[in-house]
């Protein structure tokens, strides 16, 4: 590889010798070391003092042998320096009338490297190369003392030293191995920290160029890497010289020409060659620093354990785009859905970047709108080589802020001058515009100027028209940042455990559903790295479990050492859930929160002031300001804080047990941190009511309609590419069905003014909840009887659902969603007695399903195996499907009483349909199989066949098609006796 190779390839330092300071002055005898050491003599001489001209004369001795030795110079330097001494007045007035004095001669090549972006390394003494680029003074002294930053682009190093700081002047051996030893090495090594390669010019002398030996010296000490490659520039007549002097070094020797006249014009092709690469590299720094500002919100798979390790693989996946506002970021299925027809529909972040020039993002902080407009500067830069910039409007000030400076500073921090380049070459983004902010006006008027490549414009939603009309004359288009829903966390899932990313995926959706936790990418990132921890998956039993690992990184417990002042903030929050607990609202004025945060660091001697304890609790997002004050972010936040407050405080947990539907969130989190504590368990089973309550309808023996045809799967809805789940198999997104929208923590209709069928369905929810967090009581009938009555509650809101108007309408609106058809009056009939089997079962298991409850589950089976399942029909269903989801014995246990059952309508028309859609997606081979067998056994029970023949070929044809159906991952329901 060549110089010029090098250079293009970045990295580059150019080491600055005194041929170059000779080059700049069409060779002023002052430019070299001969003609500074000339007039140091011809000083001395002049001074008359008997010691001086001794050593002025000893000195012009070595300069005679010069000619032929680089150590006789350091001779000569070494004898008038005991006249001018270091830091002397006669050094500085020696210095600044020789070498202060020269000027530039030379413009082109002035101007040549004036052009050069990279560091500017030299051993001379003058500022002529300040003088040619405009850049400060920098000398080893500085760098090692903190008192200058590192070498960059605004820099030239004096390795030796300056001629008016003579204190700084490394002139004599004496000098040089006073600093070489103690400072030179280690400040060399921080000043090019960031610099691969070394390019040497102006050391024509070679051997004799006493700073050449020093230079060499350094690179051995600081390049120590063998391989690495550094390259000395010289005239031809030089070339094999320096290429015998560095045999021994890994310097390679290029001529640049014949002539002296020949090295400005190679300089000049150098300095191209490195502009080339200042645009890579300017581009390169800028997207790293985007990749840093992603890097918390993306997924850390190298090491998820170490959430603030810089990781060796970063999963960043896109943002939700929406074509239009989704009025509560779910699709309403009452008002039905018009992404069909196109007038609201997820699009792509690339659609965004290739069609639109000048776009506004429209979103909320808890969809992530900050990490969308990074993903889109990354993504147009890295597509069109443009240089991204991102600026916060929030901080700008009405008298003296301007956008276009703003801007201009941000692309000068990333080696992208906007002076020299305009602002065609930049992809900008403008983050948090506030058409209520006082500098709103001139923000926009400074914008409105700025023809960028790209630009994106990011604010709240709701002001979106109000930008838009104050660009009036220029052409804007809106996008949404939506919530991410279920194929995002699968798709993050399968990035982190590709071996196991259900579990992952369903742990992350249970936890965003029932917490309600926002659904940005830097949410879910963060719940799926705890989920898979060192390369494995977690076995975090309740979501109860997930919300504390992940409250644990808002609080910063993986940021340092400091645990101490995790735990202070997380004890200021425990306070103040107490105190909005006692008084049941959700917040309070600001100035009452910092008093009571104040109190409660005063009480643990912790030293965080109260106003920096506000201030970083709402940077965190942990707290959150509005019209009520401060209140918590999440209300989940609230419960499980006030749940906390409840371990340590019994007043609070003597409350909470009173009214456990009310204050249901906090009971929940309360089983989930105790875990031992059986008192939620029994207030569980008395709001329930007594376990031998039988429904007055059981809904699984509702007949079926016969002419209904919604359960059989047509060819066309298996075989179309565009059915509902796409590529991953998923049904139609589950935060688009189940309302996932924020609840208020202590709602103005409590309980007691609750409908039947809502006081049902919240306590078979609570109680769900509670009796799975609740791992470590010992007492297992109590589980079983409070089982045995989440069972019953749930198939009581079966029968009331299966009777319920606006269930019926809701279920029909689904059906079409999925089928793509509007179904029959029948086929809603038809799907009705699956759909209540589907909630009663589906939900049981969904609330229930834990390795913990196997046991109690298994003994339940077990009970009722003498009595024949008479009275607790769907109770053994919801216990089946609880076995299911324990892959170990658990399994077969279950499959074993679904053959008991075969012959009941439970199994036929539920139970079936559950385990085929867990055949489905069976990983699994030897479960699949047998649960291939016990549908097939189902599908022969629920038929009647004409002879054995008849029997064994449907059954095969049956087996066939299921097979057909996992390898297409179809997911209609089943129909066994269609």
């Amino acid at each position: 590889m060549t110089v010029i190779d090098a250079m293009r390839r970045g990295q580059t330092a150019i080491v600055l010798g005194a041929g170059v300071s000779a080059a700049l002055t069409d060779n002023d005898d002052n430019a070299s070391w001969a003609g500074l050491l000339a007039g140091g003599i011809q000083i001395l001489r002049d001074q008359g003092n008997q010691d001086d001209v001794i050593n002025a004369e000893l000195a012009e001795l070595y300069l005679e042998e010069s000619l032929a030795d680089a150590n006789s110079l350091i001779g000569a330097a070494d004898a008038l320096s005991e006249s001018f001494a270091t830091g002397s007045p006669a050094r500085h007035k020696w210095l600044a009338g020789s070498i202060g004095k020269l000027q530039i001669a030379n413009e082109e090549l002035a101007n040549a490297l004036r052009e050069f972006g990279g560091p500017i390394v030299t051993t001379n003494y003058d500022t002529l190369l300040e003088q040619a680029t405009g850049r400060s003074t920098v000398t080893l002294l500085d760098i090692y003392s903190g008192s200058s930053r590192q070498l960059g682009g605004e820099t030239v190093l004096h390795l030796h030293g300056v001629w008016d700081r003579a204190d700084t002047a490394v002139l004599s051996s004496s000098d040089y191995d006073a600093v070489i030893e103690n400072v030179q090495a280690q400040a060399l090594q921080k000043a090019i920290a960031t610099t691969n390669t070394l390019v040497l010019m102006g050391f024509g002398g070679g051997s004799k160029d006493p700073n050449l030996s020093r230079v060499l010296t350094w690179i051995s000490k600081i390049f120590s890497d063998p391989s690495s490659t550094h390259y000395r520039v010289c005239k031809a007549s030089e070339y094999k010289d320096a290429v015998v002097e560095h045999f021994h070094h890994n310097v390679q020797v290029e001529k640049y020409g014949d002539e002296y006249v020949h090295f400005t014009p190679f300089v000049k092709k150098l300095v191209a060659a490195s502009n080339e690469a200042v645009v890579a590299s300017t581009l390169e720094q800028a997207q790293n620093h985007l990749v840093s500002e992603l890097r918390s919100r993306a997924l850390h798979i190298a090491d998820a354990s170490n959430l603030s390790a810089a990781p060796s693989e970063l999963v960043v996946i896109e943002p939700a785009f929406n074509l239009m506002q989704r009025s509560d970021q779910t699709v309403d299925l009452a008002d039905g859905d018009d992404s069909k027809n196109g007038s609201n529909r997820r699009i792509s972040g690339s659609s965004i970047v290739d069609d639109e020039r000048f776009t506004v993002i429209a979103g909320d902080a808890q969809y992530g709108l900050t990490t969308a407009l990074n993903w889109l500067l990354l993504d147009t830069s890295r597509r069109f080589g443009l240089t991204p910039i991102i600026v916060d409007a929030s901080f700008a000030n009405n008298r003296d802020f301007s956008v276009q400076r703003r801007i201009a500073k941000e692309a000068k921090s990333v080696g992208y001058d906007v002076k020299k380049n305009g602002f065609k070459g930049l992809a900008i983004a403008v983050d948090n515009i506030n058409p209520e902010h006082s500098a709103f006006s001139k923000i926009v008027a400074g914008l409105a100027t700025i023809d960028a490549g790209r630009m994106f414009l990011g604010c709240r939603t709701g002001s979106e028209h109000q930008l838009l009309s104050a660009f009036n004359s220029r052409e804007l288009v809106v996008r949404y940042v939506g919530p991410l829903g279920s194929k995002d966390i699968i798709r993050y899932a399968k990035a982190a455990a590709p071996e196991a990313w259900e579990p992952v995926a369903k742990a992350v959706m249970d936890a965003v559903r029932n917490e309600r936790l926002p659904r940005n990418p830097f949410t879910i990132a963060q719940l799926v790295a705890i989920m898979v921890r060192g390369g494995s998956v977690s076995s975090i039993g309740s979501t109860t479990r997930l919300l504390e690992k992940y409250l644990d990184i808002l609080l910063g417990r993986f940021e340092s050492a400091d645990e101490a002042r995790s735990d202070h903030l997380e004890e200021c929050l425990i306070r103040l859930s107490r105190e909005l607990f006692q008084a049941n609202t959700a917040g309070m004025a600001e100035v009452e929160a910092a008093s009571l945060i104040d109190a409660c660091l005063q009480d643990i001697d912790s030293d965080i002031s109260p106003i920096d304890a506000v201030v970083e609790l709402l940077d965190r997002r942990l707290l959150v300001r509005n019209e009520s004050g401060v209140v918590f972010a999440q209300t989940s936040y609230l419960w499980f804080f006030a749940a906390k407050s409840a371990e340590i405080d019994s007043t609070v947990r003597e409350r909470v047990l009173e009214r456990p539907l009310y204050y249901g969130g906090i009971l929940c989190h309360y089983a989930g941190l105790v875990r031992r504590d059986s008192e939620p368990l029994r207030v569980c089973k008395e709001i329930l009511g007594p376990s031998t309550l039988v429904p007055e309808i059981n809904p699984i023996l509702i007949a079926r309609s016969s002419s209904a045809t919604v359960g059989s799967t047509s060819a066309r809805h298996r075989d179309d590419p565009n059915r509902a789940g796409g590529e991953d198999g998923a049904e139609a997104d589950l935060f688009d069905i189940f309302d996932t929208s924020e609840v208020e923590p202590f709602p103005s209709i409590d309980e007691r003014s609750m409908t039947e069928e809502d006081l049902l369905a919240r306590g078979v929810e609570v109680a769900s909840i509670v009796l799975r967090n609740s791992t470590l009581v010992s007492d297992l009938t109590l589980k079983r009887e409070l089982l045995r009555a989440i069972m019953v509650g749930c198939s009581q809101l079966s029968v009331k659902l299966h009777q319920s108007d606006g269930f019926r309408e809701l279920l029909g609106r689904a059906l079409e969603e999925v089928l793509g058809d509007a179904p029959t009056t029948s086929g809603v009939d038809d799907a009705l007695d699956r759909a209540c089997g589907f909630v009663f079962v589906g939900g049981v298991s969904h609330g229930l399903a834990s390795g913990a409850l196997a046991n109690p589950a298994r003994e339940f089976l077990d009970s009722e195996v003498a009595v024949g399942f008479e009275k607790d029909l769907l109770a053994a269903g919801a216990a089946i499907l609880i076995l299911l989801s324990d892959n170990d014995a658990g399994f077969d246990d279950a499959l074993g009483v679904v053959l008991r059952l075969k012959n009941t309508s439970l199994m036929q028309d539920v139970v079936s349909n559950l385990l085929a859609h867990r055949y489905y997606s069976e990983r699994s081979e030897s479960k699949a199989n047998a649960l291939s067998n016990v549908l097939v056994r189902l599908y022969e029970a629920s038929r009647s066949f004409d002879n054995a023949a008849q029997r064994k070929s449907l059954a095969a044809a049956f087996r066939q098609d299921l097979a057909g159906r996992r390898t297409m991952r179809v997911r209609a329901p089943l129909h066994l006796a269609g």
